[in-house]
């Protein structure tokens, strides 16, 4: 059966601006509101952005933070669905996940990243151990965080639990942009599935360095 679904992927600014982390995390919530009102505007299905989309301070409680309180709320008005990659407390542990809201505001699961990176174990963050999928209203939808899709044991695992569309919400580097974009491509192609890539705009080169994918938002 064939199936329209209007995909918006958010490339949030990659900088910050502010002089606390108060003020820093403010300019990035502040940007994904506008974005996701004018995602909701144009009447997208399922939104997504790029990984820890609020930052690494301030971290909030997965279920009951009030930026997470604030995207159920414009899930609900526009009647789409969110992937919100947030870093976040699940039950006294610091995860790197994503939820997934509904078109009702209501939070239908979390994946918590897999393969988080020594930086991030270093800083207290705690690894998922599965790789769930999630039936949606347009079909069935599984998640990749960063570094996930380095190896493609996790993209595969997806596939054969009958994923149809992956969401990949990242900030990632590492091997030179050639590489990366085949690697990205063949997640893709391995599966027989679509893949959504979100990330990070720049602007005036701010937050860029080479060898990252940043700014390159799209579906495959």
């Amino acid at each position: 059966m064939t199936r329209k679904v209007k995909l918006a992927a958010l490339q949030l600014p990659a900088w910050t601006e502010g002089e606390t982390d108060a003020d820093r995390k403010q300019f990035r919530v502040d940007a994904l509101r506008h974005w996701l009102e004018e995602a909701g505007k144009e009447g997208a299905d399922l939104v997504c952005m790029g990984e820890t989309c609020t930052g690494e301070q301030l971290i909030e409680d997965a279920y009951t933070g009030p930026t997470i309180c604030l995207v159920q709320a414009l899930a609900a008005r526009y009647q789409m669905h969110v992937v919100l990659p947030i870093l976040a407390t699940v039950e006294g542990a610091t995860r790197n996940t994503a939820l997934v809201i509904d078109t009702q505001g209501h939070i239908a699961g979390r994946y918590d990243k897999v393969h988080p990176t020594r930086r991030e174990m270093g800083r207290g963050v705690t690894a998922g151990n599965d790789f769930p999928v999630f039936d949606l209203a347009f079909g069935r939808l599984g998640i990749c965080i960063c570094h996930d899709i380095s190896f493609p044991e996790s993209t595969r695992v997806l596939g054969l639990r009958g994923a149809e569309l992956i969401v990949w919400p990242h900030w990632w580097s590492g091997w030179g942009e050639e590489i990366n974009l085949a690697v990205i491509r063949s997640r893709a192609i391995d599966n027989g599935g679509w893949l959504v890539q979100a990330t990070f705009g720049i602007q005036d080169e701010k937050a860029w360095r080479p060898g990252m994918v940043i700014g390159c938002s799209g579906v495959i």
